[in-house]
């Protein structure tokens, strides 16, 4: 594989940090999570039904209540805490995932009712106000982009952050 290319956006409210050529794992993956605030996380996450059984089976094991979202491409769906989410990936194979949606939610926001719309608005929740931070992942693609919030964030501490957890 290429060597991973990190690349920066800046928007008028938020930049978007783009990364390509990743070889994800877990431990990277885990890495990334430590920039979330300590607030609630919606994570989406597309793969087959039958791993979609699966994930909810680890999610109940852990505690998560898992939010079904009406959408025709098998997904799991949960809104839970940082904590929670490390535990759910540690145990996730990454080979048996397609894309994965992670973003924390401001505290006025009610997740349930974002995870139920979150077909329609995952791509611009930083861009309207709804989170600080959102990362959308495209394994087949070996894709990530990450979005963040010009008023809680700088990209260029994050960018350095980023080549440091893939070897840049």
């Amino acid at each position: 594989m290429r060597k991973t290319k990190v690349d920066c956006f800046r928007y008028k409210r938020h930049y978007d940090v783009c990364v390509s050529n990743v070889s994800f794992s877990t431990d990277g993956l885990l890495s990334i999570l430590d920039v979330f605030p300590n607030k609630r996380i919606i994570i989406l996450i597309e793969t087959d039904a039958k791993y979609v059984q699966t994930l909810s089976s680890i999610g109940k094991s852990i505690g998560m209540a898992e939010v079904i979202s009406h959408s025709p491409v098998p997904r799991f769906s949960v809104a839970c805490s940082k904590m929670e989410l490390r535990c759910l990936l540690s145990q996730v194979n990454m080979d048996d995932l397609e894309g994965m949606f992670i973003a924390s939610v401001n505290n006025d926001i009610i997740p349930d009712e974002v995870i139920c719309s979150l077909d329609h608005i995952a791509s611009s929740m930083v861009k309207d106000g709804i989170s600080d931070i959102s990362i959308s992942i495209h394994f087949p693609e070996n894709e990530m982009v990450i979005s963040l919030s010009k008023e809680k964030y700088e990209v260029m501490p994050f960018k350095d952050k980023i080549c440091s957890i893939f070897g840049n």
